[in-house]
């Protein structure tokens, strides 16, 4: 969290003591438009983020327990789906514990997979190789260099990307860094994928986002 929106465990209590205190909190909740009328009022930003989704998490929780019904009878069934796919994420180490990682996955038959990956174009390069390998081709793969590449970095990546058929790559750079747009557009022509992370924390930046038409 802290990486991501600048919010520590310290931070986040104190800005729930903060936010509890507001005239308009639900103290005596009866109805869910009660939750949805206060987490409307409060700012939506980088520095409230953690805190006024376990707020609403709590209250949610709090109103189900109390009227007997699961948090997600409370929710819009616009983007309901039938099935719930589950997907796995192999971690940053060596060989032995990708393999342990890949073992795992495969006894369970998960098709979707997640890999982080680094600075080290070399390293990458082995883990998704044996990653690939160890999956097969149906496995769709994603990688997560947690926004630390630079244009450089990327672009020598994009062969790799190509050949391994890695089907999505999630915030490779920061968005306002000098050649994203560029890369963002080869791998577009690249028919991969491009997922929006830390760049995606509130509702005004999933709007800018829509907006550049680069994700």
């Amino acid at each position: 969290v802290q990486f991501v929106t600048g919010e520590t465990p310290q931070t986040v209590i104190e800005t729930i003591k903060s936010l509890v205190s507001n005239e308009f909190f639900p103290w005596h909740l009866n109805t869910v438009q009660q939750v949805s009328d206060f987490v409307n009022i409060l700012p939506f930003d980088r520095k409230t983020n953690e805190a006024t989704c376990a707020i609403e998490s709590a209250l949610l929780d709090l109103l189900g327990r109390y009227e007997g019904k699961p948090v997600i009878d409370y929710f819009d069934k616009t983007f309901f789906t039938p099935k719930i796919y589950y997907s796995a994420i192999i971690p940053l180490g060596g060989k032995e514990v990708v393999n342990q990682f890949c073992e795992g996955i495969r006894s369970l038959a998960l098709k979707q997979v997640r890999v982080k990956v680094d600075r080290d174009f070399r390293h990458n390069k082995e883990t998704l190789e044996l990653v690939r390998n160890r999956l097969g081709d149906s496995c769709e793969l994603t990688i997560d260099p947690n926004a630390i590449w630079d244009s450089d970095l990327a672009f020598k990546h994009l062969p790799l990307l190509r050949d391994l058929g890695v089907k999505t790559v999630e915030e490779p750079m920061p968005r306002e860094a000098e050649g994203f747009e560029d890369f963002a557009k080869a791998l577009r022509d690249s028919n991969i994928q491009l997922m929006a992370c830390e760049s995606a924390i509130t509702f005004d930046d999933v709007k800018k986002i829509v907006s550049e038409k680069l994700y």
